[in-house]
């Protein structure tokens, strides 16, 4: 999944979301523009622990601050 976000551009020129490629396929029952947001918001949060924290362990205590709810697979 995050090679597929990482070989498109989540944000346009203007700091919009931009649509999904075709092959990205959302969740059952869910509308693609919000699960689409969840996953690249997920992505940069993801990316802002991996820079800032060096263990495992206090990279998931970040995420877990971050997400108060649960993330999508």
């Amino acid at each position: 999944m995050f090679a597929l976000l990482q070989s498109t551009d989540s944000t346009s020129s203007s700091g919009e979301l931009t649509k999904p490629p075709a092959s990205w396929i959302p969740p059952p029952g869910h509308n693609w523009r919000a699960a689409w947001r969840d996953v690249v918001g997920t992505k940069h949060d993801i990316d802002f622990c991996v820079s800032e924290f060096h263990l495992l362990d206090t990279r998931v205590k970040c995420m877990r601050q971050i997400h108060k709810s649960p993330l999508l697979a």
